[in-house]
């Protein structure tokens, strides 16, 4: 599940150039990452001195494998550009992906949180959470129930619950020690805005 924001950057970067804008990598305030490191999902490299917070919801099915996830990372300098929350689709047996996701709808409680376009990469498809993904992100955080996620396809959408006992060991948790970790506070809006503006966030 590692480095899926590498396919982000790139889509990101394509964006940019078209629009005009300039991207910065870095943070505009400097994110301390080792505040992570004892949190489970959370992963260093040595070597490149990166690092990597996620966490992933699983549901198998005989024919197919459905991972929705959130994953934050970043380097010595802060966080790359935002967390993101991520949905794939893979065979069982190869773990090659089999759909792209083109559209996800979240409902939770009473409210329905839907993204009609995603940016869609070689093996998930993707959006970032910035200011109002932080809404989604604390509904998620709060929630005290299943939640339930309309994934849309090609030609068809399935509808998976999420089961609330699940959720507190990976979504929710990454989810709440996001927000308590005030991640929001150091991004680079100038990024995250332009590209929530092209994938955005409706709440219904």
């Amino acid at each position: 599940m590692k480095r899926w924001f590498s396919v982000l950057l790139i889509g990101i970067t394509l964006f940019l150039m078209v629009g005009g804008a300039s991207a910065q990598a870095a943070s505009t305030k400097k994110f301390d990452h080792t505040v992570l490191k004892n949190l489970n999902g959370y992963e260093y490299d040595k070597f490149d001195k990166t690092w990597t917070y996620y966490q992933v919801y699983d549901q198998k099915y005989s024919d197919a494998n459905v991972y929705i996830g959130i994953q934050m990372e970043g380097d010595k300098d802060g966080i790359s550009y935002a967390p993101m929350l991520y949905v794939k689709i893979v065979d069982p047996f190869t773990g090659k992906p089999l759909h792209t996701v083109k559209a996800l709808d979240i409902l939770i409680d009473d409210t329905v949180y839907s993204y009609k376009k995603m940016l869609e990469g070689d093996t998930s498809s993707s959006v970032l959470l910035g200011r109002d993904g932080r809404n989604l992100v604390k509904a998620i955080a709060n929630s005290k129930s299943n939640i339930d996620v309309k994934i849309t396809l090609d030609y068809y959408s399935l509808t998976l619950e999420m089961t609330h006992k699940k959720l507190t060991e990976n979504l929710i948790a990454i989810s709440k020690k996001l927000i308590h970790f005030k991640v929001w506070d150091y991004l680079n809006y100038d990024t995250v805005d332009f590209f929530e503006a092209l994938y955005p966030l409706i709440t219904d």
